[in-house]
């Protein structure tokens, strides 16, 4: 007579392609679930092998044909939190394409909030739950979400088994799995020592769940701060669009009234008042150059203004379409994708913001190569775009900025056609601030990944006296008296780490009291909250320290810490 293990043999060489074929389907499911924003990092499925079944049917003393894993599939996310959303995803595709028997939800408190809410999202997806939904508790103590599942093929119906778990959760359950669950001769210590493991596994998991909240509310407020704000950069008209649409004395003097309106744009407080009297001005040129408006130098003007307001107002869908439509009719004009880039910027997709910044770039390089001023604007917007992709873009920030530089000395006392000076003071303040700023970021980048060779010590050495000689630029500007609160920030977090280096207090004394003085100046940065917290990040570390290695406080009668009065200079 045929045993168990044959019959389970011959089962598996007849449905394997057939339940591998299901799995690829579910795998290609979740696919185009991940490319639609559900959070799922990563999936794996397989066809239990036959020793494994085998064993499983000795083991639950089952038949092979009622185990409901043959096929497994797991999906796996990053954070907990994500689980919520996937969860949901699988309840709608399960609704849809396959046959849910049960779910089991293991180790998480039924009065958790986790807990309530995977009910409440399996209740949005079913209108009357027809399978149960199970909590328990098992030793091991990793938690995990099992959905049993059944799948109708051309052939046959095959129960399957789906998995959702965290990364951490994941590589928990297989060291256990390979551990203590399936070796019969595990002694009791090795079982209890992986349930205290896990639970320092929850801990772990429960942590990367909290720094990903911290990173959502910081996501959060960098939105705010980009989001209801209008263009920071402008690169002006290229060459000759102005002389062309503005021809005579009329139009020349409804555009200077346009364009006195503009100057008093605040970036931070537009009123209505202003997008009105702009508005009517615009109209009032429109009006005028109604008799030539399918000149193209008149059209491309006119959209142009039309999409800025928009953006001004921050309607960013209506200004980003009227944009991408004068890009199809003016592919030379490089005016309109540095504002496309702007916008993709401020909504936070720095690559598609990149891919136009790098076109304004490539086409000043062809049609503007007399246009100075705007050929340092781009370099310092690139550097800034790099700068905010993280450390490994640093040297490509550098490059642009060193750029930016040699733009502006080559031709810092160029006049335009009327004879106005191109370049200002505020254009070299901001550069020599962004020059001490990405040095000093390069620095801190080298000094945190360096070897521990010489060669690395030696590129330290460069990246530090590089940022020491844009500082020095620095601050004779502040000296100067060209102050705001990017400079001083500048300043003081430069002589924090250089205080770091040298242990020299005084200038740990120095930083503090450029601290203590920013509040009284404006900040200039592009996004201003952004630009805050990182400005209150800085204050906090230099005061901290000063407060240890200086002794700024001390107790009052009541137990509050006060900073002495000496080193507010009062």
């Amino acid at each position: 007579m045929e045993g168990t293990y044959w019959k389970i043999k011959k089962y598996l060489e007849k449905v394997s392609k057939e339940l591998e074929a299901v799995l690829r389907d579910l795998d290609d499911e979740c696919v185009k679930a991940r490319e639609n924003g559900v959070p799922i990092y990563l999936t794996k499925g397989r066809v239990k092998t036959l020793d494994s079944l085998y064993l499983k049917t000795k083991r639950k003393g089952d038949d092979y044909l009622d185990i409901t894993d043959i096929a497994g599939f797991r999906v796996l996310c990053l954070f907990e939190k994500d689980l919520l959303s996937v969860h949901e995803f699988l309840l709608r595709l399960f609704n849809r394409d396959y046959v849910a028997k049960k779910c089991i939800v293991y180790n998480w408190d039924e009065l958790s909030p986790f807990y309530s809410e995977l009910i409440r999202r399996a209740e949005s997806v079913y209108k009357r739950i027809t399978f149960p939904i199970e909590r328990k508790d098992k030793i091991s103590g990793y938690r995990s979400i099992h959905y049993l599942v059944e799948k109708e093929t051309r052939s046959r119906v095959f129960k399957m088994e789906v998995q959702l778990r965290t990364i951490a959760q994941d590589v928990w359950g297989e060291i256990e799995h390979e551990i203590a669950y399936k070796k019969a001769s595990v002694r009791p210590y090795v079982k209890e020592s992986v349930r205290l493991l896990a639970k320092d596994l929850q801990n772990i998991d429960d942590l990367f769940s909290h720094l990903r909240n911290i990173q959502e509310k910081e996501l959060g407020g960098d939105y705010y701060s980009s989001y209801g704000q209008g263009p920071k950069n402008v690169l002006d008209y290229e060459a000759n669009v102005i002389d062309e649409v503005f021809d005579n004395e009329k139009l020349r003097n409804l555009y200077d009234n346009y364009f006195d309106c503009l100057k008093g744009y605040n970036r931070d407080a537009r009123g209505e008042l202003w997008v009105r009297e702009m508005r009517f001005n615009l109209s009032n040129i429109k009006g005028e150059l109604k008799s030539r408006s399918e000149d193209c130098w008149v059209k491309y003007w006119l959209d142009m203004e039309e999409a800025f307001l928009d953006f001004c107002e921050c309607r960013y869908d209506d200004a980003l379409n009227k944009y991408l439509k004068v890009e199809l009719e003016h592919k030379e004009r490089y005016c309109v994708y540095f504002r496309i880039g702007e916008l993709y910027s401020l909504v936070g997709d720095m690559v598609t913001s990149l891919a136009y910044f790098d076109k304004v770039e490539n086409l000043i390089s062809l049609y503007g190569k007399n246009d100075y001023l705007n050929q340092f604007r781009i370099n310092m917007r690139l550097a800034m775009v790099y700068w905010s992709l993280g450390g490994g873009f640093i040297d490509t920030a550098i490059q642009n900025i060193d750029e930016a530089e040699k733009i502006y000395y080559k031709h810092k006392s160029k006049k335009d056609r009327n004879g106005e000076a191109i370049f200002f003071q505020e254009h070299y303040s901001k550069l020599i601030n962004n020059l001490c700023y990405y040095y000093l970021e390069r620095y801190l980048y080298a000094k945190e990944n360096m070897g521990k060779d010489k060669e690395a010590e030696s590129h330290l050495n460069d990246c530090y006296s590089a940022a020491d000689k844009k500082y020095r630029k620095l601050s004779r500007i502040i000296s100067g008296g060209n102050i705001n609160r990017n400079t001083l920030d500048t300043a003081s977090w430069f002589l924090y780490h250089k205080y770091l280096l040298t242990g020299e207090k005084k200038l740990l004394k120095k930083a503090m009291d450029l601290c203590l003085s920013m509040k009284e100046y404006e900040n200039k940065t592009v996004y201003s909250i952004k630009s805050l917290n990182l400005q209150k990040d800085h204050v906090q570390e230099i005061m901290s320290k000063a407060d240890e290695v200086l002794g700024l406080r001390r107790e009052n009668k009541l137990g509050y810490p006060i900073v002495k009065s000496q080193f507010l200079g009062k």
